[in-house]
């Protein structure tokens, strides 16, 4: 999960803490939602809304209340990773 992360981090040139977490996904979503209303919103702020929020499930340390990961968690977590990555490099 914590590759993931980095990974996740490392596609927009940051470092994994350089975002911080829930705040930054519900603020962009928000503006994600005000600038829809405006004008038609394409797939690339799209694609860093998703990008943002799956690096905050793969951080650990931001779900404290999870005891644990399941097999079922991270296999989950690295098949929609996967399918941002094939997206972005096109």
């Amino acid at each position: 999960m914590e590759a993931l992360r980095q990974s996740l981090a490392a596609l927009v040139g940051k470092k994994a803490d350089d975002e911080h977490g829930t705040a930054d996904v519900e603020t962009a979503a928000k503006d994600l939602r005000k600038e829809s209303n405006k004008t038609r919103v394409g797939y690339p702020p799209r694609v860093e809304q998703v990008r943002r929020a799956l690096k905050f499930m793969a951080d650990l340390g931001a779900h404290p209340e999870v005891a644990e990961t399941t097999k079922t968690d991270a296999y989950s977590a690295l098949l929609m990773v996967g399918g941002l990555l094939h997206g972005w490099q096109r």
